[in-house]
Formats: structure tokens, sequence, C-alpha cells
């Protein structure tokens, strides 16, 4: 008898061992839901799921746990960047494969007629920004927006060089942009003055300038030494 209660007893304790817990047992924590926040830079406003508007189509496909999502105005509320690791406010670039530039994207497009442009809304020019790493969207002396770039080159002659360069396209493309000139220093800034902003001819020049072989014209990176 003492051997089959043993037997018995060990039964139970291997039932036991392999019986899964209710999530209501006080040893059992249901885990939560995890999210990848990432608030952007220029969002736009999210609605209560956290959800930035434009959005909806990546809800619909992936659920509501997509890796990155904007950030709900209580999650911005609560500070929660103080607790994070690394720069929670980052700037979102779209990189188009190298492949598909040739039929896609602001590269393997041409500048249109003046009369065919319309000035862009706020929200389409930062769509539109996200592809040209490096400008910053900025109002000029007149008050109308601009995008604009600047570079420090390796020397007066390059940067005279690279200026033919931006000049040359720019001509091809029946967009001209203004250039500002000094030593090695060259700033670059576009705009449409005949809408009063910014359209998409602006940022046609700007992403095919970005495709420029910059590499003889840049200063030379500096030597490091290891102690």
């Amino acid at each position: 008898l003492e051997t089959l209660s043993f037997r018995m007893q060990a039964a139970m304790m291997r039932k036991a061992a392999v019986r899964p817990l209710s999530v209501s047992s006080p040893h059992c924590v249901a885990p939560s839901a995890r999210h990848s926040v990432i608030r952007h830079s220029a969002a736009p406003e999210s609605n209560g799921a956290g959800w930035a508007n434009g959005n909806q189509s990546e809800k619909s496909l992936f659920g509501e746990n997509l890796g990155a999502r904007d950030a709900t105005a209580a999650e911005l509320e609560s500070n929660f960047s103080e607790h994070v690791l690394g720069n929670f406010d980052t700037n979102h670039i779209i990189k188009i494969p190298v492949g598909f530039k040739k039929w896609i994207g602001l590269t393997s497009k041409q500048c249109k007629p003046t009369a065919e442009l319309q000035l862009l809304e706020e929200k389409e020019a930062n769509l539109l920004k996200g592809q040209i790493p490096g400008w910053k969207v900025l109002p000029n002396k007149a008050g109308q927006q601009v995008i604009r770039q600047e570079w420090r080159l390796r020397n007066p002659e390059t940067a005279a060089t690279l200026q033919g360069m931006i000049l040359s396209l720019a001509q091809a493309q029946g967009h001209l942009p203004e250039i500002t000139l000094s030593g090695e220093f060259l700033i670059a800034e576009l705009t449409t003055p005949s809408v009063g902003g910014l359209t998409e001819n602006d940022f046609i020049v700007a992403a095919q300038i970005n495709e420029f072989d910059m590499t003889t014209l840049m200063p030379a990176p500096r030597k490091r030494y290891w102690a």
C-alpha cells in the first residue's frame, strides 16, 4: 500500500508539473503587448491608438502591433523618453532600393513645366523631404519656403566644380537653384518663386543632386591614431 500511495503521489506531481497555469492564477502574469515606439519629428496628428493619419493601410494589414508606431498623447505626456536608450525622436528617411530608382522615386522624374506646378502642402513637402537626406526646409528672406543644403568641400576649386555640376543638372531640368559660393563652402537653395514656395520640381532637383559622386570633392578623412 505504501508503494501504491507513493506511485499515486508521483503521478499527481507529474500531472501538476505539466498542467498550464491559468492567466487568473496569482503565480502567472499575462504578458503585456509589446510595442516599438518611434516618435516622428514632424508626425501628423495621431488617433487614439497611436497611429498617424495616413498609416491606416498598414494598420489594416498588420494590426495594432506593427513594429513601429507613433507615440500616443498620453505616452508623450509621461516623458517616457527620459527612460529609454538612444534618440527616440527619430527622423525617418525613405530609402528606395537602388535598382528601383530607374522607375520610381524622385531621381527618376523630370521637372514639369511651370504652368503645371502646384504649391505643395506641408504634409506633401514633409513626405518628399524623406527622400532628400541632408536638405532642410526653411523660409528664405522673402518669407517663402525653400529647401537648403550646405557643403564643405576640399578646397575652393572643388567647390567651384560642384557648383558647375549643380548648374549643369539644373539647366537640363529647367529649374535653377540659388547658389552661394564662399571659398570651400557652397550653399544651394531651391524653391519655385512663381507659385510662392515649394513644388515637386524643387525636390526632384535636390534628389538628383544627392546622386552626385562627391568622393573626390569632399575633404579627405582625418587619420586616426590609436594608443
